[in-house]
C-alpha cells in the first residue's frame, strides 16, 4: 500500500512497533540499543566522529526529584508532606 501511495506523492510508511525498529542494522551500528543497569534503553541515533550519545544510568524513579523541584519554587517541605500523603504529588 505504501508503493502505491509513494507512487501518486503521498507520504507513507508502514509503522512499527519500537521493539521491530530496534532490530534494524542501522539502529544497532549506531548504538541506539544501550544495555544499562540489566535492562535495555535507547540512546539518541546519531553519532559524531569520536563518538556518539551513551546511557550511564537508567531513568531516575517517579517522583524522585519532585520534594527539590517543588522547594524551588517556593513550596516549604511541609506542604510538600501534606500534598503527598494526599496523593496529590509522588
Amino acid at each position: 500500500m505504501g508503493a502505491l501511495l509513494n507512487a501518486h506523492h503521498v507520504p507513507a510508511a508502514r509503522v512499527r512497533y519500537l521493539e521491530d525498529s530496534l532490530q534494524e542494522p542501522h539502529y544497532a551500528a549506531c548504538g541506539v540499543p544501550q544495555e544499562v543497569q540489566r535492562q535495555r534503553r535507547t540512546a539518541a541515533s546519531f553519532a559524531f566522529g569520536h563518538g556518539g550519545p551513551a546511557l550511564d544510568h537508567g531513568p531516575r524513579a517517579h517522583g524522585a526529584d519532585s520534594a527539590a523541584v517543588l522547594q524551588e519554587l517556593g513550596i516549604p517541605p511541609e506542604e510538600f508532606e501534606a500534598l503527598n500523603s494526599r496523593g496529590v504529588v509522588a
